[in-house]
């Protein structure tokens, strides 16, 4: 395996992993039922660690792809054609925040390490908001609902962004340590 394909693969399962364990920890095992709005923190932690991981280590052509899978494999594992329009909106919203996050990287590279994870946090919880309010416009739901939602969709792309955060910063700390220890391995076989 060649270390791009390392990078994306480990940098992903690192974000991913430690956006679980944030979910978890937060709101138990409801993370995992797809029918609950807790589910984000699952759906937001495997694409969004695909994503980032593809776009910072791969090239543009295949963060387009890789984009456009994540999305269609939600939609097909949902089933659901009356919310399409309201996934692409948080897939979009999930994106932008992670190039936005990627352009903060590059400018704020020395900055602590939880400063950063706390800064994908508060872009992920806006855009999220952001991306809330859209579709409150669009659908034109009740005042109550849509400051429900606003709460609910804010606090859940704040903490899937945490997450992501940390793994990817864990994984950009420690890199050096894991491909070593994967050339290792590669060498045993």
């Amino acid at each position: 395996m060649n270390n791009k394909i390392k990078n994306i693969v480990f940098n992903s399962l690192l974000g991913f992993l430690i956006c679980i364990i944030i979910g978890l920890l937060f709101f138990g095992p409801n993370i995992f039922n797809h029918k609950l709005h807790a589910f984000q923190m699952v759906l937001f932690g495997l694409s969004g660690a695909l994503f980032f991981s593809v776009y910072k280590f791969g090239n543009l052509k295949e963060t387009i792809i890789v984009g456009t899978l994540l999305f269609v494999a939600n939609f097909v594992f949902q089933c659901k054609a009356v919310t399409i329009l309201r996934d692409f909106v948080f897939f979009m919203s999930l994106y932008s925040s992670l190039i936005l996050y990627h352009f903060f990287l590059k400018k704020y590279y020395y900055s602590p390490i939880f400063i950063r994870a706390l800064a994908l946090s508060l872009f992920l919880g806006l855009f999220n908001i952001l991306a809330t309010l859209l579709l409150v416009l669009i659908f034109g739901v009740s005042s109550s609902e849509a400051i429900s939602g606003l709460f609910i969709n804010g606090r859940y792309g704040a903490l899937s962004g945490l997450g992501l955060g940390i793994g990817f910063d864990l994984f950009t700390k420690y890199r050096m340590d894991i491909v070593k220890f994967l050339l290792l391995m590669d060498d045993s076989n």
